[in-house]
């Protein structure tokens, strides 16, 4: 085997390692996210530093990944001091004071809710009640109809008997006039005279 081979081999080597490093990078890299990312810092430098020595310019990548890292720091320490601005206000006075407003008036507007699901509920049921009133009445107007009805058959049946007595009274009073013309007429007969001669 001659040098040049020699170095093609190690040149070979190094290559397939770089690649595998960057491989190894690259599958870090897809899980990194803005939360994590300067988590990964160390760990992608040192292979970063491995691959620096096997004689292959990577200060492209190296650039890219410093910027990259350098982002992450600054975002870090930007959602850290937003943290500690957050927890300031949430002690301060005023915050607390609007908290306990709030609390007052999700307490108020629960209170509220529940009232009006008790009316939304006494109006469902007095709707069902109406209902039931108005079938009530129905039935009651036609239950009225009849009774009207029967009241007018009664009086008119009324109003035929109250007459029966009526045309009894002259009826008896016709009687009484021939009963006292018959017996006129009998008396007539018992007083009469015949008279033969």
């Amino acid at each position: 085997m001659s040098i040049f081979d020699g170095r093609k081999i190690v040149l070979t080597l190094h290559k397939d390692f770089i690649l595998n490093a960057w491989a190894k990078i690259q599958a870090k890299l897809e899980d990194l996210t803005s939360d994590n990312s300067s988590s990964l810092q160390f760990e992608i430098q040192v292979i970063l530093e491995e691959m620096d020595g096997k004689g292959v310019d990577i200060s492209p990548l190296k650039d890219l990944l410093t910027t990259l890292f350098e982002l992450a720091t600054s975002y870090d320490q930007a959602r850290s001091t937003l943290s500690d601005k957050v927890v300031d206000v949430e002690k301060s006075q005023s915050f607390l004071n609007a908290k306990k407003h709030l609390d007052l008036v999700l307490i108020e507007k629960g209170e509220k809710v529940e009232k009006l699901s008790a009316i939304s509920q006494s109006l469902k049921e007095a709707k069902e009640k109406v209902k039931q009133l108005r079938a009530l009445r129905g039935i009651a107007k036609k239950e009225v109809e009849e009774i009207e009805s029967k009241v007018s058959s009664a009086e008119e049946e009324y109003r035929r008997c109250s007459d029966v007595p009526l045309a009894t009274a002259y009826d008896l009073a016709d009687v009484e006039m021939k009963k006292q013309h018959l017996e006129a007429t009998l008396k007539n007969l018992v007083n009469y005279n015949l008279c033969l001669d």
